[in-house]
Parts: structure tokens; sequence; C-alpha cells
């Protein structure tokens, strides 16, 4: 199975099972984390975003959601 369709399968898993336990801080980052292998920063952010929402004072994932949100600025820029 290609690498592409391995990381997919696992964006899929790792959305359903957010959806079964919503407060599950550690679903919510490494879906974020594998958005983020993905190349779909906007969506990396909401997942880290609601990890945050669940452990406000995880300083790794504070950092990450304000490099997504820069990434998302950038990009919108290069864009236009």
């Amino acid at each position: 199975m290609p690498m592409c369709e391995e990381l997919k399968n696992e964006i899929l898993r790792l959305e359903r099972e957010t959806k079964r336990t919503p407060r599950n801080f550690d679903l919510w980052r490494s879906l974020g984390h594998k958005l983020l292998d993905d190349k779909q920063p906007e969506l990396a952010f909401d997942a880290f975003s609601k990890a945050l929402e669940i452990k406000p004072d995880n300083d790794d994932v504070s950092k990450i959601v304000d490099f997504c949100r820069r990434d998302i600025e950038y990009l919108r820029r290069s864009s236009d």
C-alpha cells in the first residue's frame, strides 16, 4: 500500500476515533500531526485547536497551533 494511502487511512481512522471519544487529547494531537504530514494545515490547525481546548496549558500543542496559524497566513498571502 503506498504511503499516501496509508496516511489517508490513518487520518480516516483518527477522525472516526475523535468522533467516538471527542475529549481525547492524544487522538486530536495525533490527527493534527497526520494532517500536517498530509499538507493540510487548516485541518491540522482545527485538530490541534481541539487538543488545546482539552489541555489548554500544553505548550507543545500551543506552539504547533501558532506554527499552523503562520503557515496558513503565509499560504493565503502567497496565493493572492
